[in-house]
């Protein structure tokens, strides 16, 4: 939906995920067992707990229907509404989820960093787009022809387009394209880039900076160890944190994270936000954490009553090893730079 839904989707899939993966780099209460005490105390010992994993899985969905849609789109100011035919498209997310597993080096916890992961973007029963990421190696693999059936377009067809490039190209190409894994050594690209000089071109971008996300982390668990408010809700926990407060607390790191060259447009709307608080609900499985719920439709300016769009976040604080997928085929970017010149480009 046009761009205050768009930062109303993000802030809320945004608090989900980090409130949930500041356990992963939580200090001090990681290890610990029980669930005496405060239920704030209760909730704060579930995060920590995550650090002494050795790997966690999430999976994200929206719960709500296409009339929860349409009421959220009714209530926001008319040039941000979406058409009804953009509506409807964008209703496809309902059936769909993200998945994501973290893992902690061998032999090793959370609390340690992150050694490998990966993510999915899954619609109905097909995985549309998966990657991973073990040691310097990254992966990634596409059911083509699920996205093709899904936008009308012919696989074959896109197959010709390879038919006289070099196999340095057409053999990953063709690998995408019939749903098998492709890898790329991180690494070894970056020495190839260097000594080709192309790494120059990429010295005015933005980059992200992965070495903050630790910051964030610890910003974010000051946040909520200062701010937040936790009461028993059923066989769970409702949380209620300061929005702004935490929007402020965390984005300097957030825009470093995100290479973000100034967070202008970031620091903007965050001052634009209405002083209010969030509400989620959290759920646990003994003293670990295995639920978070966040009602998006909360950050609209004015929320109808009687809509419901959810961010619902399954947890599973015990997920295996994630390992590096067999039989990818390697994407030579040496030789891929060399067929190019080859070819003249």
């Amino acid at each position: 939906m046009a761009t205050r839904t768009g930062f109303i989707a993000l802030t809320g899939c945004g608090l989900a995920a980090a409130v949930v993966l500041s356990g992963c780099g939580a200090q001090g209460s990681a290890g610990t067992s029980g669930a005496a005490g405060s239920p704030k105390e209760q909730v704060s010992q579930a995060f920590g707990n995550l650090a002494s994993s050795s790997g966690v899985g999430l999976e994200f969905t929206l719960d709500g229907t296409l009339p929860d849609l349409q009421k959220i789109n009714a209530a926001l100011p008319k040039d941000e509404r979406e058409s009804d035919a953009d509506l409807k498209e964008t209703a496809v997310v309902l059936d769909g989820s993200i998945t994501a597993n973290v893992s902690a080096p061998q032999g090793k916890t959370l609390a340690d960093g992150i050694g490998s992961s990966s993510a999915s973007v899954k619609y109905q029963d097909a995985s549309l787009l998966d990657v991973a990421s073990v040691g310097s190696m990254a992966y990634l693999r596409t059911d083509t022809q699920k996205i093709a059936e899904m936008y009308d377009f012919d696989v074959a067809e896109l197959k010709t387009l390879f038919a006289d490039w070099d196999a340095s190209i057409s053999g990953p190409g063709n690998a995408l394209l019939d749903g098998t894994w492709v890898s790329l050594d991180l690494k070894k690209t970056e020495g190839v880039l260097r000594e080709e000089k192309l790494l120059e071109d990429l010295s005015g971008m933005a980059l992200p900076d992965s070495s903050k996300s630790y910051d964030l982390l610890q910003s974010l668990q000051a946040s909520f160890d200062r701010d937040a408010q936790v009461a028993q809700n059923g066989d769970g926990y409702r949380v209620t944190v300061p929005a702004k407060k935490v929007a402020q607390a965390v984005a300097d790191d957030l825009i470093a994270l995100t290479g973000d060259e100034t967070g202008d447009e970031f620091r903007e709307e965050i001052a634009g936000m209405k002083e209010r608080d969030v509400v989620f609900d959290v759920t646990l499985d003994g003293d670990k954490l295995s639920g978070v719920n966040v009602d998006v439709a909360q950050f609209l300016d004015n929320p109808p009553a009687d809509a419901r769009l959810a961010l619902d976040v399954k947890i599973d604080a015990e997920a295996e090893t994630v390992q590096a997928p067999t039989d990818a085929t390697e994407i030579d970017v040496k030789a891929v730079i060399d067929a190019l010149r080859r070819d003249g480009l």
